[in-house]
């Protein structure tokens, strides 16, 4: 990821915390062996991103890790999780200007 489109990043993350959704999210660009990957602790979500994920592939990762903030933390990727995970990818794509 090129600094310019990492500041895009933050930029797009910064916006959806302030979705009532996501006012209790942290989200991070560590190092960390998956793609990414949410937990809860202390009434707040905690998701990571690989910081060797492309920026399409942060944004791709983001999406399905915020679907389950929405649906599921037990990793079930069911209907409700498909329909949130389709809905994060047109939000994220709104908030990346395209």
């Amino acid at each position: 990821m090129t600094p310019l489109e990492a500041k895009k990043f933050r930029e797009i993350c910064n916006n959806l915390k302030k979705l009532p959704a996501f006012s209790k999210v942290i989200i991070r660009r560590k190092k960390i062996t998956d793609h990414g990957h949410v937990y809860e602790k202390d009434g707040m979500y905690y998701i990571n991103i690989s910081n060797t994920a492309s920026f399409s592939e942060a944004l791709y990762h983001l999406a399905h890790e915020c679907a389950h903030v929405l649906s599921d933390m037990n990793d079930t990727h069911g209907p409700v999780f498909a329909l949130f995970e389709e809905c994060m990818r047109n939000i994220i794509s709104f908030l990346n200007g395209y």
